[in-house]
């Protein structure tokens, strides 16, 4: 697996198959096996609720390939302490998979997430400069 850790936030995941463009990349490092890639149960419950948000309208197989990033994929942790760091509770459990899985980054898109910059010497980014970052660490 690759040396850069990290914990995709749900939405980064949901864009990623749903959109494409940043987020899509950043999932194709963890296929590559250029990053490693962490989760807890509670992220995947989370997952697998939005997958099946009617508004998304995602298919039978796309919900697959989305579990499969997971299954195949992610190295699961189970986070021993509660964590009350993000101004909104439920984005909570990215930061404790992050601290149980000792990654470098959270990669998310979401504002309440980025704007607490980085927790515990692991730092939040958005997809763009996660990319950008792997980038420059793959080409030293």
């Amino acid at each position: 697996m690759g040396e850069i850790t990290a914990v995709f936030d749900t939405n980064v995941v949901i864009s990623a198959y749903g959109w494409g463009g940043t987020p899509e990349e950043c999932v194709e490092l963890v296929l590559t096996g250029e990053v490693s890639l962490a989760a807890s149960q509670a992220m995947l419950n989370e997952l697998h609720r939005v997958l099946n948000y009617p508004k998304f309208d995602f298919s039978a197989d796309d919900k697959s390939k989305v579990l499969f990033l997971y299954a195949d994929h992610a190295d699961f942790v189970t986070p021993e302490t509660d964590l009350d760091v993000v101004v909104d509770a439920d984005d909570n459990k990215f930061v404790e998979c992050a601290v149980a899985a000792d990654v470098d980054y959270v990669v998310s898109g979401d504002s309440h997430l980025l704007d607490l910059g980085s927790y515990d010497g692991i730092e939040i980014v958005n997809p763009a400069t996660f990319l950008d970052i792997v980038d420059g660490q793959c080409s030293e």
